[in-house]
Order: C-alpha cells, then sequence, then structure tokens
C-alpha cells in the first residue's frame, strides 16, 4: 500500500466514524440528523498535494458518501492549487516551481517553464516566504472540459519588513480537465484600480484577464440581483443620502440589514462635512452554492471615493454574501469580507 492510500483511507475511516457516531447519538428510534453538504471538507475530502487530484468523497443525505460533482471537483482542484500557485518560498525555490508546474498545464505551464530561470533568480532574491490560503471561491463557468473560476486570496508574508504582513488577492482562473485530473490552466490577478502595489509573489500570467464567461442559466437571476444590489448599496452621494437608504431597504434582509444601520450610520454623520461621493462597480460575481431559495455568492466590488476638491481614491474587496429569496426577488440576508 502507497503512503497516498493509506493517507486516504485513514481519513475515510474517521469520516466513517464519525457518521457512525452521529447516528448513534440520535437515540435509535428518533429522527437521524441530516448530513451535511459539503463541498470541500478537510475530514472526507483527501488528496496527496503531491498529486494535486485523487479520490474524493462528501457525506449524502442517506447511508453512505456520494462522489463529488463535476463542479465540486473543479472547486477542490483550484482551491489547491491557486494555494500553492500563490506561495513561494525563496529557501526552497526549485521545489516552490516544481508545485507550480504540477499545478498547471496548458498556456500557464508553458510560460512557468518558459520563465523558469528567470523566476529562479526573482524569488531567490526575496527574503520573504509567501503562504496562500484561498478564502473563498466560486466556479463561475463550467462547460465540457474547461471550467472558470474566481478567488478571494490571502498571502502572508515572514521574514523582511519590506513586505506587509499580509495581502488580500483577488483572482480569475482557468482550469481544464487532464488525464490527471483539473489543472490550472490560466491565471491573472484582478487588477485594483490606480494600484502601485509591487509585483506580487505568484504565478499569475501578465496582461488583462479575459472577460467573464456567460453565467449558467440557472445563477443569473441570482447574480443580477445580488450584482444590482451590491452597487446600490455601497455607493452613496452626500447630497443625496435618502437614495442608498431606500436601497439598503430594497436589497437587505435580516442580518444584512443590521449591519448596514450600523456603518450607514457613521458613513451619514461623515460625508456631508467631507462632501464624500462613492461609486461601486461589481468586477466579478459568482455563485459559491446554492441549495434551493438561499445561495452564497463570491463578490469582487471595486469602489472610488471622491471628496469636492479632491482627488479620487480607489478600494478593492471581495465579498460573500448570503442571499436568499423574498417576493420573487433575491435579497442580500448577510455580507461579510473574505
Amino acid at each position: 500500500m502507497t503512503a497516498d492510500s493509506k493517507v486516504r483511507n485513514a481519513a475515510v475511516a474517521r469520516a466513517k466514524a464519525r457518521s457512525a457516531t452521529e447516528s448513534a447519538g440520535s437515540g435509535g428510534g428518533g429522527k437521524r440528523p441530516k448530513r451535511r453538504k459539503l463541498v470541500v471538507a478537510a475530514a472526507v475530502v483527501v488528496a496527496a498535494a503531491s498529486a494535486w487530484g485523487g479520490w474524493q468523497l462528501v457525506p449524502s443525505d442517506d447511508e453512505g458518501f456520494r462522489p463529488l460533482t463535476e463542479r465540486e471537483k473543479v472547486a477542490a482542484a483550484a482551491t489547491r492549487q491557486l494555494a500553492a500557485l500563490s506561495s513561494m518560498d525563496p529557501a526552497r525555490v526549485d521545489e516552490r516551481l516544481g508545485w507550480w508546474e504540477q499545478a498547471s498545464t496548458g498556456t500557464l505551464r508553458a510560460e512557468l517553464a518558459r520563465d523558469r530561470a528567470a523566476n529562479r533568480k526573482r524569488f531567490a532574491a526575496i527574503s520573504a516566504a509567501a503562504t496562500g490560503t484561498v478564502g473563498s471561491l466560486a466556479v463561475t463557468a463550467l462547460n465540457g472540459d474547461s471550467a472558470t473560476v474566481i478567488a478571494s486570496v490571502r498571502v502572508k508574508f515572514v521574514g523582511t519588513a519590506d513586505w506587509r504582513t499580509e495581502q488580500s488577492r483577488r483572482y480569475q482562473a482557468g482550469l481544464t480537465r487532464t488525464p490527471q485530473g483539473w489543472r490550472t490552466s490560466s491565471l491573472f490577478l484582478l487588477p485594483v484600480p490606480a494600484s502601485t502595489a509591487k509585483k506580487p509573489t505568484g504565478a499569475q500570467q501578465t496582461g488583462r484577464a479575459p472577460a467573464p464567461p456567460a453565467p449558467a442559466a440557472e445563477d443569473a437571476p441570482i447574480l443580477t440581483d445580488v450584482t444590482k444590489a451590491a452597487e446600490a448599496v455601497f455607493s452613496y452621494r452626500y447630497e443625496n443620502p435618502a437614495a442608498t437608504q431606500q436601497a439598503a431597504r430594497d436589497a437587505l434582509v435580516g442580518t444584512a440589514a443590521g449591519q448596514y444601520q450600523k456603518l450607514f450610520g457613521i458613513v451619514a454623520d461623515q460625508a456631508p462635512k467631507q462632501r464624500l461621493t462613492v461609486t461601486s462597480k461589481v468586477l466579478r460575481i459568482g455563485v459559491i452554492e446554492r441549495s434551493g431559495n438561499s445561495a452564497t455568492v463570491l463578490i469582487f466590488l471595486d469602489q472610488t471615493s471622491t471628496r469636492q476638491g479632491g482627488r479620487p481614491s480607489f478600494a478593492a474587496t471581495a465579498l460573500k454574501a448570503t442571499a436568499r429569496v423574498e417576493n420573487g426577488r433575491w435579497r442580500i440576508s448577510d455580507l461579510r469580507s473574505t
């Protein structure tokens, strides 16, 4: 038995044992607790880092486990690979460059192979080790053997005062199905407006990311309503605060409405003094998961702020929103940064 097989078997055994415990705890004659549907869970999604693929199962609503759907396979592969492709250790440059090549295919792999010598020299001269972690990821398109994802990634740096301790990045990636599983075939760092940030230590390609693909028909109503809501709620004109308040009443419910009222109170107090205007635009958006009339959505939002007589300033953020259907519309019930 190989080391990979031992790891996989041990993880599946732990997951089965946990399921058995949950069933026993339901009290025999009572209802069995409904098992959670998980896209990626460390206890049951098993993959050797060196293989970038592997045997993957998730709990089902009945006995046993079910295979991952193709969308879940894409999300799992992209999560692992984007973490690796945004990580670098100057003490192990060749090893990390090897990881990049294992995680990639097509155009991206060809570019990484072409630039390997230059990358080795550049990264060996950087004193900070970078470790990337995917915060949230959404599959925005899946057509046959190709897929597109967007992801928020946090990169932590250790070893130098020349870099900030942590960076937040927003990526758009293409994945291609290969005989070894899904591999990253394109990777673009989505720009921050007017950014002067240093070139990041990652495997992203140069140039502009391609336009986002059309969403799946079942996702389109969610994305349309949530896009309109986010752009309206996070835009503001000091001379017309009522418009923003009305947008919030129309678009937000539950926890999100309460969160926004607290934020709006601060803005409403300061904006007239500063003569502040804020314009927000959704750069990318995708459904992370959907269950009936509820969905979780990843939003990349760009903001331009202008104070009268001053130069505009720019900000970019990644938001994770929970939306639900109310009165025939998708409205945001929870909102947080990711």
